[in-house]
């Protein structure tokens, strides 16, 4: 059995070293990219400027009316480290635009584009949908073999020595012995990584499960108002006088003639990179929902919370290994679709 096992990690190794590889180095690259692109275009490093509600409602009305034809999937808002506006089409396009003019940002070297590329190959590996269920599969192909290797190891515990990371000499033996003490040490980081990575790409189910355990509460409060001309102000103005404190992150336009308006919110409490708390407006029914998320059940906040886990620096340390650099945010740059979710 031990034989067996041994064998199948081995092989399944050489298919999940690829993936980890792949992942960990586009992982890293997006957890750095506002950093990146702020290095290679000078233009987005400004002060955030608080804008108000009508001024930002303006502003995205006309973002909007700029890519009518495309349309606009989302907007990430300017945040501090990134004074720009960035639009996401429904042709998947990113795009970056200045905070104050609304024209395409100066990015001589394509790095914007580049991004695009890169995420699209961390999450889906550049394959669509089938990419993305081969990378929900190969994490939990990856989970299995690293399970299997503290298995495998569980025996020789006792000959654990830190000092055996580094090869003793150039024999296949000390490689051997380096790699099993390595992995040894890294093994609890990777499987976190693997674990939540496919837990992001199932995500659906994976929500579903943990509110049924542990409660799946959504306590909305929802007003009725009357809506001024420009109904995208009230996601800002109701934003300012339930959720004072929280950063305003991703608006949602409305998805068919009659639907609502959607503006994420990061409460000072969410670990979400983009938070989870909302506020919504409805035109038709002529009403403002707000929800907080860190109120909600448990359940939520644990699904939550697998989100957060983005941010590493990946180091290479004889074939791979993770050093964590931000507390339990570091955890995670292995896991798929973090950039955008």
């Amino acid at each position: 059995m031990r034989r067996t096992l041994k064998r199948l990690h081995q092989l399944a190794g050489l298919l999940i070293a690829v993936y980890m590889l792949v992942m960990a180095g586009t992982g890293a690259a997006l957890t750095y990219k506002d950093q990146i692109l702020a290095r290679f275009i000078p233009e987005v490093r400004g002060e955030v400027v608080a804008l108000s509600p009508e001024a930002q409602a303006a502003k995205l009305a006309e973002i909007e009316g700029q890519y009518a034809i495309i349309g606009v999937r989302s907007v990430k808002l300017p945040r501090p480290g990134m004074n720009a506006y960035k639009v996401y089409l429904k042709d998947k396009q990113e795009i970056l635009l200045n905070a104050d003019s609304l024209v395409p940002v100066n990015d001589p070297l394509g790095m914007v584009g580049f991004f695009t590329v890169l995420f699209d190959i961390h999450h889906r590996l550049a394959a669509g949908e089938t990419g993305e269920e081969i990378v929900g599969i190969l994490g939990i192909v990856a989970t299995l073999m690293l399970l299997s290797g503290v298995y495998l190891w569980w025996p020789w515990r006792k000959g654990f020595r830190i000092r055996n990371v580094i090869p003793a000499n150039g024999k296949a033996s000390a490689y051997r012995l380096s790699h099993v003490t390595l992995g040894a040490i890294v093994a609890p980081l990777l499987v976190l990584n693997t674990i939540t990575g496919a837990a992001m790409i199932y995500s659906t189910p994976v929500r579903n499960g943990l509110t049924a355990m542990f409660g799946g509460e959504k306590p909305t409060r929802t007003q009725v108002v009357e809506l001024a001309a420009e109904p995208k102000r009230a996601l800002f103005s109701g934003k300012a006088s339930e959720f004072p404190d929280a950063l305003a992150t991703i608006y949602i336009p409305k998805r068919t003639e009659e639907g609502p308006y959607s503006l994420r919110l990061q409460m000072p409490r969410e670990w979400h990179p983009n938070g989870r708390s909302t506020v919504t407006v409805n035109p038709q029914a002529g009403t403002v929902s707000f929800y907080d998320a860190p109120e909600a059940g448990l359940g939520h906040n644990i699904a939550d919370s697998i989100y957060r886990c983005i941010l590493v620096k990946p180091v290479a340390l004889s074939g791979s290994s993770l050093l964590c650099s931000r507390g339990w945010a570091a955890f995670s740059s292995l896991m798929p679709g973090s950039a955008l979710t």
